[in-house]
This record gives C-alpha cells, structure tokens and sequence, in this order.
C-alpha cells in the first residue's frame, strides 16, 4: 500500500537557519550510522567556507559540506537541484588539488538533506556523495537517475526517532554547582529542561555549532559527597564521554584577580586521609595527608597553550570578558577595582577541594604548607573527579570570585553578587570558546 505525501512549503518547517541546523545534526547522526569516525563540526574557526564536519571512513578522510532543502518547492514541484557552495566560493573548489584538500588535509565532499512530511510525521533522506563526481559543476542534481551514482545514508527516516536518538544521552556534560552559577550560565548558554531523572534535572544546551550533544545539570547544593552522587548517576544516566565543572572559586594565589580563570591540572582533596592529633595550644589539630587527582593531560595542557596555539580565539574571549568588566568598573567600589582583573588570565594549576567553605587566611595558609602550588579553592571538584575515576574524561574549569579569607561574604553581596556572575561569565565563555579550537575535537576523539 502506498504512503500519500502531503506536499509542503519550507514556510511549514521554520526559518531557514533552523532547517539548517536540523539537517547538519541529521547528517552527523547518518554519518555515525554509516561507521564514520572522528566525526566533528568546522563551522567555527575555519579560514575556507567550504566544509561543515570533518569525518573518516578507514583510511580516508573528507571535509563534507551539507545542503539541506525541502523534497518539494513552494509551486509543489520537486526540489531536484541542490547548490553546493555560493558562486564567489567556488574557487576554493578549484584546482587539483584545490584550496579545500591542501587546507584540510581531505577529500572535498558533499551530503544533501532531504525533508519531506508525510500523514505520519516528518522524514528525511540523505545522501552523499565527492566533488569530482560532480565534474566541476556547482550543482548536485536529484533525480532519479542521478541518485543511484550517490551514497544513500538515510531513505524516509523519521525525523522526531532521529531527535529522540540523540537525546538519549550526551557527548558533554556540564555540572554546575550553586543555583546562582546555574542561572548566570543559563543566561551566556541557552539552557532548555529536557529530562528529569530522581532528583537530578538535566538540560540541554544543544550544540549546533561543535556538533556535540551537549547537557548541564545543577548540583544545587555545596560539597564533595553530594558531587560525587550526583556526577556518578549522570554517568550512568547520560554516558557523556566529557564531563566539565564549570563554577566559582576562592583565589590562594596571589597572582590570581577577580575574573580571572583556573584549570585544574591536580585536583587536591584535602579532606581526604586526615587524621586528628594533640596539640598543646589549640587542644588537637589535623594532619592532612591528602590525595590528588589527575583530569586528562591532554585537555588541560591544551588550555595551558591556549593563547599560543589560537591567538585570535584566545584575545576574543579576553576581550569579551574585558568590555563586560568595563561596562561596570565604575559602578564597583573603589577598594574592589584593583582586586578585579582588566582582563581575565586563564592559569593552569593546581586546585584544593573539600567540605570547607574558606573564609580564612589562616586555613589558606594551612593548605599552602602542604601545597605551595595551589591556586584556589573550591568545594566539589574532588567529588567529581572521585566519580569520573581513571575511566571518564573531565575537565575542571573555575573563575575567581573571592580570595577565600574574611573578604569573601563582603565580595559575594557586591552590587548584588557581580564578581561570583562575572567568575562563571568567565568561566563559562572561556569554555565555549576552548570548544572551538580544532585541537580540541582531536583529543576528544582520541
């Protein structure tokens, strides 16, 4: 029995930019299917115009350009042309070996999305194809004949158990602990409830352009044991083959402003082995005898050499933070002014994390005596890694907000929290931007 078609217009589908996105993570999803690898988005920071993803299949590597259009036009005909790349750009296509193969290293290639609506729901076929199949044309014809010279990835696939598929579980996922954090992150990352799991409400961030599922969640309440649950049931729920900690922290070193950023390339956990002991002043005292934890070198020494590595991507998150900072200088006390960076410094180093919500230079300096080399201190970090084990890759990213002695509570209610929404500002755009560089897709393929 045949199916009826129910023609219809891009008008019924949303704008133009939305059709867009849909097809590229349709297309990542077939390309999955299909048994490529190492599969991630070029949108962002490329210097061609060609290529939307990257992706390999055994030995070969292609930079493919994705074009997507309704099956039928707006008089009802079909759509059976598809224009590959805007005429100006063609000539990154030229020559052999064109722009396009010397840049990237890989075969120009190609995959048209197709969508139609049937009395069933939306579905899509897509197929792929090389640019020398082309023959030095601009246009991927469509017809019948046409399509068998094509690789054929998808044939009437349902759109809505395509988008179910990919939200079943997440490539990155982002903690974030207090509710104040969450809600400054929400506002520089669009965050949209999708699930709750227990007590554990997951969202999603999407990520259109990296092309990654990226969640977040919030951790809602301070403390190793409460991070190391919660962290160990995300992973469990949603499988994330990166978990990053995004939040605030208190400055150790004295190098460190307000603004700034650390990564954590140790992770101390300070409240770990100690033991109580007589003291004859103060009756007993703790010796620390703490454990460290090592995230994966590879992403933290990427941060490390962030700034040599993408100058250009590395200024335009200072420069970002530093317009948002000077916006308000003036508003800030004067006492405070000095204490805030002019733009953020991103440090990698070392973190101190426990139970203790520091609020003393004398507890500060009990954890320097047993690590000169840390940076600050925070208050989930170790729960996390403690969860994440040597199995799950993490990264730990946290702004300063305070310097954990008796200035903190005085610093938290300045011009209503500003330095701990300008730490996870920071932090978060900082972030966002590391997502961008091409390094970091390779090592988070590996």
């Amino acid at each position: 029995m045949s199916t009826t078609r129910k023609r219809t217009t891009p008008s019924n589908h949303g704008n133009k930019n939305d059709q867009t996105i849909l097809g590229e993570k349709l297309a990542i999803l077939s390309l999955q299917k299909a048994g490529y690898t190492n599969i991630y988005s070029i949108r962002f920071n490329r210097k061609l115009t060609y290529g939307h993803v990257l992706a390999s299949k055994g030995s070969k590597k292609y930079v493919i350009q994705i074009v997507t259009r309704d099956k039928y036009n707006k008089k009802g005909g079909i759509n059976d042309r598809y224009i590959l790349i805007g005429e100006h750009n063609r000539k990154e296509l030229l020559g052999s070996p064109s722009l396009v193969q010397q840049f990237y290293g890989a075969i120009p290639a190609w995959m048209t999305v197709t969508l139609e609506t049937f009395p069933d729901g939306r579905k899509y076929s897509i197929y792929f194809g090389k640019v020398n199949q082309l023959n030095g044309k601009n246009d991927i014809y469509m017809r019948k004949d046409d399509l068998k010279k094509y690789d054929r990835l998808a044939k009437n696939e349902s759109v809505l158990e395509a988008i179910q598929s990919m939200e079943t579980g997440c490539d990155i996922l982002i903690i974030i602990p207090a509710e104040d954090e969450f809600l400054e992150f929400r506002k520089r990352w669009n965050a949209s409830l999708i699930r709750r799991k227990d007590d554990i409400f997951y969202y999603s961030v999407g990520s259109s352009t990296c092309g990654y599922q990226i969640w977040c969640l919030m951790l809602g309440k301070p403390g190793i044991k409460r991070a190391v649950r919660v962290t160990s049931s995300a992973i469990s729920y949603c499988k994330p083959r990166l978990i990053v900690l995004i939040g605030t922290s208190g400055a150790i070193s004295k190098d460190l402003l307000l603004g700034d950023v650390v990564v954590g390339d140790t992770i101390v956990a300070y409240e770990e082995n100690k033991k109580a002991v007589d003291d004859e002043k103060a009756g007993y005292r703790f010796l620390r005898s703490c454990e460290t934890l090592t995230p994966p070198e590879n992403l933290t020494e990427l941060a490390r050499n962030y700034g040599s590595i993408n100058k250009s991507l590395y200024k335009k998150w200072k420069d970002r933070i530093r317009t948002h900072i000077n916006k308000r200088r003036l508003e800030l006390p004067e006492d405070t002014r000095k204490l805030t960076c002019k733009s953020p410094n991103l440090i990698v180093g070392h973190i101190a994390s426990g139970d203790t919500n520091s609020q003393s230079i004398s507890f500060v300096h009990e954890l320097l005596e047993y690590d000169r080399k840390l940076l600050v201190v925070e208050m989930e970090a170790a729960g996390v890694a403690e969860a994440c084990g040597y199995t799950e890759k993490y990264l730990i990213i946290r702004g300063i907000s305070d310097f954990a002695d008796n200035r903190k509570e005085q610093l938290d209610r300045t011009e209503e929290g500003f330095f701990r929404r300008l730490a996870v500002m920071s932090a978060t755009t900082f972030f966002q931007h590391y997502l961008q560089l091409t390094e970091f897709h390779s090592f988070f393929s590996e």
